[in-house]
């Protein structure tokens, strides 16, 4: 028993990153930049950013030009999920974002721009997802069965890939926000926003408190 529950220890998870308060096309515009980074997706020479419905560069204006279309520009402007792999994996970050890539097709009709992030030992996919479809119209809902439908395709595919599967922890935390704050956020140009979003990274990938004041420290040391 004791070296079954040793042999669960490598995981992917998938969770969605609580960001209510960047609902807006500023807040969109930073969390696409923040996650397509060259830095963060370069491998080999070339960046980890594929567009499923929409053109990486271009998702910014072909996500606005969906909502537009279908006359749905208010409410929420888009969903941000993270999978996640532990750094004992045994993959590379070209394999982790084929996964991501086949991961998100379990979400059709929706424009996704998938980000694989292999600057760290910790290799995890980031994926925006415009909240309107450019199928349907139909806004996108975000529930507990989507997610576990989400987190069972992701086991599929880890399994598929030789890789190992564990149920894991949501973990979420808020905290208020200042006019000013909100103001900046709303531009889309201020170094709180990239702080919140690197807090809500690590809070997602985090095993435990430790692992999450580890992951903050290579991040602001790097």
């Amino acid at each position: 028993r004791h070296l079954e529950k040793k042999e669960v220890i490598i995981m992917a998870i998938v969770n969605f990153v609580k960001c209510l308060r960047t609902q807006t096309v500023g807040g969109l515009n930073g969390v696409l930049n923040y996650c397509c980074q060259k830095a963060k997706t370069d491998y080999e020479g070339r960046p980890l950013v594929s567009g499923v419905n929409c053109v990486p560069q271009l998702a910014l204006q072909e996500f606005m030009n969906t909502k537009r279309l279908h006359k749905q520009t208010g409410g929420r402007m888009y969903y941000h999920m993270v999978q996640s792999f532990h750094p004992n994996e045994n993959l590379t970050p070209e394999t982790a974002h084929e996964i991501a890539l086949k991961l998100a097709e379990q979400i059709p009709g929706f424009e996704i721009v998938v980000a694989t992030h292999c600057d760290t030992d910790h290799i995890h996919s980031h994926f925006i997802i415009n909240s309107v479809s450019c199928d349907t119209r139909k806004k996108y809902h975000s529930n507990m069965d989507s997610l576990n439908a989400l987190r069972q395709a992701s086991d599929k595919l880890c399994l598929e890939y030789g890789l190992s599967v564990v149920k894991p922890k949501q973990q979420e935390k808020e905290r208020a926000m200042s006019n000013r704050e909100y103001r900046a956020y709303e531009k889309g140009n201020s170094w709180k926003m990239d702080l919140e979003i690197c807090i809500d990274e690590c809070m997602t990938l985090a095993r435990d408190r430790s692992h999450f004041f580890k992951l903050m420290e290579y991040i602001f040391s790097a």
